[in-house]
């Protein structure tokens, strides 16, 4: 059942003796269309019945049956009693009661407001009212807007207060889950431990487990749609973490490594740029000329762009000179790099 805005050239005729249910009999002539093709059983729209010269009725319409309308005039414009068996003419049409006409600078009453959200078929409600996921998402769209944008990602950086902390921080901000379902609100800034999950700000975020010694860690903003809650967690996975009962929404939104005594490195954060606050020395090994894999602080179950700070002492001259290429992993072989033109 839907609420059908007004078409034009919707008429249809009806003999029915009835004050409010018409039987309808075919359009008035070929340039009409029945109602049948816009409305569904169930269906309301605002029109008239009205039978010329005898009386006159505009209301809610509502197809009540195949081929039936049913209207509601209370509140509208009506005047006389149908006869019996006059031919009546049922037709789609905006109601001087339900028509809104101001100037620019007049300003709208919440009534006024409401009346042209319902002329064009959106959602109306009080000022004080509250709406529902599903009006806002619907106003939206009737708007031609879309309610939930693809990826969103605004604010929510994270942080660990002082060089090592149990704790990590996220700042206010807004996200759309990784479904693309909804939109996830932290209104507020919130802290979380490495204990076990519990709901709140100065609560445990660890997912499932005991929290490891030098292990990457991957924190998500969760949401619980049927209360519209907004919590965070921390997690093993960046793409699966273990959500608590009635979450059923997340996204992640960065990742965090903890040292041997299983507190958090402290880093900077700069957008979707993570920077160690103090340098880290990964490698450090003598040269050679066949290709070595070495391991990086970088979040692992993740390709990312490492951050790197390179330096190398090369003696000798010519071809005996030092030359170091640094490349990813991902790569399949060096390539064009086996023959590297840079040297220093």
């Amino acid at each position: 059942m839907a609420f059908v805005p007004p078409k034009d050239r919707v008429m249809e005729t009806s003999i029915s003796n009835s004050q409010t249910v018409f039987a309808l009999a075919g359009a008035v002539d070929t340039s009409f269309n029945r109602f049948s093709a816009s409305m569904a059983v169930g269906d309301t729209t605002v029109g008239a019945v009205v039978e010329p010269g005898v009386a006159f009725k505009s209301g809610i319409l509502t197809y009540s049956a195949t081929n039936q309308v049913t209207i509601d005039s209370t509140g509208f414009e009506s005047k006389g009693t149908f006869s019996s068996g006059g031919t009546k003419e049922v037709f789609m049409g905006l109601p001087a009661k339900s028509a809104l006409m101001v100037d620019g600078a007049q300003s709208l009453t919440s009534t006024q407001k409401n009346q042209i959200l319902t002329n064009i078929g959106s959602v109306g409600t009080d000022v004080a009212q509250s709406l529902s996921t599903a009006q806002k998402k619907q106003g939206l769209a009737n708007l031609g807007v879309f309610p939930i944008l693809r990826s969103y990602l605004a604010g929510l950086a994270l942080s660990v207060p002082g060089v090592l902390s149990g704790n990590f921080v996220i700042d206010p901000g807004v996200a759309t889950d990784s479904s693309n379902a909804d939109v996830m609100s932290l209104a507020a800034q919130m802290l979380k431990t490495t204990a076990s999950w519990v709901a709140g700000g100065g609560q445990g975020g660890l997912d499932t487990g005991s929290i490891a010694a030098n292990t990457w860690y991957h924190a998500h903003l969760i949401k619980h749609p049927g209360i519209n809650q907004v919590d965070a967690l921390f997690s093993l996975s960046a793409t699966a973490p273990t959500l608590p009962s009635g979450y059923t929404l997340f996204r992640r939104i960065g990742s965090m490594r903890t040292n041997g005594t299983q507190q958090w490195w402290k880093f900077v954060q700069r957008g979707d740029e993570f920077l160690w606050d103090v340098a880290s020395l990964d490698v450090n090994f003598a040269g050679t000329t066949a290709i070595q894999v070495a391991s990086l602080k970088v979040p692992t179950g993740l390709i990312v762009n490492a951050l790197l700070n390179v330096g190398g002492i090369g003696p000798g001259t010519g071809a005996g000179q030092g030359r170091a290429w640094v490349f990813s992993p991902a790569i399949n072989s060096a390539g064009d790099l086996a023959s590297p033109s840079t040297s220093f």
